[in-house]
């Protein structure tokens, strides 16, 4: 255990592996009172009528954003693929993935499509999935569940006496301390490139991210996900420093740190 805790209390420096500036909010900030709704559910033709009008904006300016980002990144980096998944049996959900042509693709599903309320809730989902390939978080994670599981495993081989079962018990244990440590920084993150993404397509980021309002949950130590109410202040001031950079005739650019 104490071997856990001491990887546990090294991968927490998640924020040393941000490469955008996440404004510091706390993480029991609660949701602004009315804020927790019921979810709403619209058409399967009400919803795909909705993506296919964001989703192309969101798109344009994510290639864009994208490229400013990585200017020495191959020609595929940034050439964004955008899908709504029609499947009314998938639950809701909206991922980013990379297919073997280097590619990211952004998936969104019926089920999450028809709880969405307005376009910005559309564009604002879109750009956070978008926000975790520009921020990379695929390949970090990847990297850290990695070394997380070599580096208490060898913790536990090195402390002698160790049977194989224990060390790769450690190993498997020590990936998945790896994923869930950085997990949370990372999800605010995407949202600060999200928010910026949004505002840059036209959409209302604060508007947009309504929607965590209806999915009350997240935080806590080993939750992939931070606490809604986080969520919703990390957006909104980000967004303010938006509306700064507007007002100061400044070009909006993503905060690096």
């Amino acid at each position: 255990m104490r071997f856990v805790l001491l990887l546990t209390a090294g991968l927490a420096l998640g924020a040393c592996g941000t490469q955008y500036d996440v404004p510091e909010v706390a993480a029991n900030t609660p949701l602004p009172q009315g804020q927790q709704k019921a979810r709403v559910v619209r058409s399967e033709a009400s919803a795909i009528a909705a993506y296919e009008r964001v989703a192309p904006r969101v798109e344009r300016v994510a290639e864009q954003v994208c490229q400013s980002q990585n200017p020495s990144a191959g020609r595929a980096y940034c050439n964004y693929r955008f899908f709504a998944d029609p499947d009314p049996r998938l639950p809701a959900n909206a991922y980013q993935t990379i297919n073997r042509q280097g590619q990211p693709i952004v998936v969104m599903t019926m089920s999450l499509m028809r709880s969405l309320e307005n376009d910005d809730e559309f564009a604002f989902i879109l750009g956070h999935e978008v926000g975790h390939q520009i921020s990379n978080h695929l390949v970090k994670r990847s990297q850290q569940q990695a070394l997380a599981g070599i580096a208490l495993g060898g913790l536990v081989a090195a402390s002698g006496g160790a049977s194989d079962a224990l060390i790769q018990q450690a190993i498997e244990t020590g990936t998945f301390l790896g994923g869930r440590a950085y997990s949370q920084t990372y999800e605010l993150e995407a949202d600060v490139v999200g928010t910026y993404i949004t505002e840059l397509a036209g959409y209302d980021a604060r508007r947009g991210a309504q929607s965590f309002a209806r999915i009350a949950g997240g935080g806590g130590g080993l939750s992939t996900h931070p606490a809604s109410g986080q969520r919703l202040a990390t957006v909104a001031a980000t967004a303010d420093r938006i509306e700064r950079q507007r007002a100061s005739g400044q070009p909006l650019t993503l905060p690096r740190r």
